[in-house]
C-alpha cells in the first residue's frame, strides 16, 4: 500500500510498529494496548502540527485489524478533525460492546471508512 501511495501522491508516510504491544497469545492484551498506541500517535500528530506546521486536515490514517481501532482512537483524540480514517477489516472482538469513544466510528474523522 505504501509504494502505491507514494507513487500516486506527494505525501509523507509514517508506519507504526507496535509489535511489542500487540504480541500476546490472548489477543485482549493487544486490544487493550490500542489506546496507548493511538494516544502516542495522536501526540505525534499534535507535535508535527506545532513544530512543522502540519495540519490534521491533511492527515489520512489507515489501520488493519487492531490497527483499525488504533487509527479510530487517534482520530477521536484529535477531535474527529483528521481528513480521513480508514479501517481495513477492523477488529471487532472486544470492541463491539464498548462505547463509541473506545472503538472506530463515524465521528473519528471528517471521512471515515
Amino acid at each position: 500500500m505504501t509504494p502505491s501511495m507514494l507513487f500516486q501522491h506527494d505525501v509523507n508516510v509514517f508506519i507504526v510498529d507496535w509489535g511489542r504491544l500487540a504480541f500476546d497469545p490472548t489477543y485482549f492484551f493487544a486490544a487493550k494496548n490500542t489506546k496507548k498506541v493511538g494516544d502516542a500517535i495522536a501526540e505525534m500528530v499534535t507535535w508535527l502540527e506545532a513544530s512543522a506546521g502540519a495540519s490534521r486536515s491533511h492527515v489520512w490514517l489507515v489501520g488493519h485489524s487492531l490497527g483499525g481501532q488504533v487509527v479510530g482512537r487517534v482520530g477521536m483524540k484529535l477531535g474527529g478533525q483528521v481528513a480521513r480514517v480508514t479501517g481495513l477489516d477492523t477488529a471487532e472482538i472486544g470492541f463491539n460492546l464498548r462505547s463509541r469513544s473506545d472503538s472506530l466510528d463515524s465521528t473519528d474523522g471528517l471521512f471515515v471508512e
